[in-house]
Parts: C-alpha cells; structure tokens; sequence
C-alpha cells in the first residue's frame, strides 16, 4: 500500500527479508528500486532492478507456485514496472511507456484470484508516467482505455480531471462517460 499512496521513506527503511522464499526477497527489490526512482536516484534504482532480474532468473523463483500464478509471472511484471519508472525518471518516456506495456500484457496473463497476486494495477502507471512528463494527451488516452475495462475507476477520474484542469479550454478533455450500472449516479 506504501507504493500506492508515494510514500517512499518506510520502504527504504525497511531491511532485506530473508532470500527464501526468493519472491518476497524479488518484491523487496522491486519496491526498494521504486522508491529510489521515485527520488531521482536512477543509479541506485538501477542496481535493484540489477537484483530484482537476477532473481527473475532463478529457475525457483519461475517454479515457486503461489495460489494461482507463478512467483517467476509476478517477479516479470515487477522488473517491467521498476524499469519503466527507471525510464521515466531519466526522461525516456517512449521507454518508460514501453515497459509498462510490456509489464500490463504480462499482467494480463495473469490467473485472477482473491486475494490479487499483483495488486498494484500496471495501467495506472501507463497514465501516469506521461501525465507527470506531461503529455496530457497520452495519459488521458491510457485512463480512458482502462476505464473501459474498469469504468468505476475512482483513481483513474481523478487522473482525467487533473488532465481537465491542465489542459486549455479548448483542447480539455470531456469527462468519462458514466454507465447506467453506476451507484454514484
């Protein structure tokens, strides 16, 4: 939950779990890279996503079962998403954007189940990544994609009401359709 409310300090806080099993010890990785690109450290972030793949590579980490995926299907989203935020704070959107892609269509091979195995949702990303370079444009394409897919999306409005309120008056997004079904309507 730290990663998705931005609050960087307790993850780098935090130490290392013990290496087995190697997903929890891959995820550890995952969030301590995230939170030192989320502070413009693009060198230390890259010498997690370095520890993150190397246990992407372990062929326990790709065997260990969980409930319904494999630790190696989680462990490839987190190295996609950790190098697309790499990406993104050294200005490459185009690469940043490209991770994230790749990140999202492994996601989508994921087996659903509750609880979620990868819990924080990669297309949220694909939105802001370019809404924070900003390219207003790009993130309200992604939201609006995604919001079909979820359309009771809380988040991703607010994303586009931002975007509603940077861009000229002219140019502003409208607001996402609301469907019939919605219990706020």
């Amino acid at each position: 939950m730290l990663v998705r409310f931005d609050r960087w300090d307790e993850p780098l806080q935090t130490e290392a779990p013990p290496p087995d099993p190697p997903r929890t010890r891959a995820l550890w990785h995952h969030i301590q890279g995230w939170a030192l690109a989320a502070r413009g450290d693009a060198p230390g972030a890259e010498a997690e996503l370095a520890r993150l793949r190397a246990t992407a590579g372990n062929p326990q980490t790709d065997a260990l079962r969980l409930e319904f995926n494999t630790s190696g299907a989680i462990v490839k989203i987190a190295s996609q998403v950790l190098a697309g935020h790499i990406a993104a704070v050294k200005a490459d959107v185009p690469d940043a954007i490209g991770h994230l892609r790749e990140a999202a269509r492994l996601e989508d091979g994921l087996v659903y189940g509750e609880p979620q195995e990868w819990t924080v949702p990669v297309r949220q990303d694909l939105g802001r990544v370019p809404l924070e370079a900003g390219r207003n444009e790009r993130a309200e394409q992604a939201f609006r994609k995604d919001l079909r897919r979820f359309p009771e999306n809380a988040l991703e409005h607010f994303y586009l009401i931002l975007i509603h309120i940077r861009l000229p008056r002219s140019s502003a997004c409208s607001p996402a359709p609301r469907t019939a079904q919605s219990p706020r309507q």
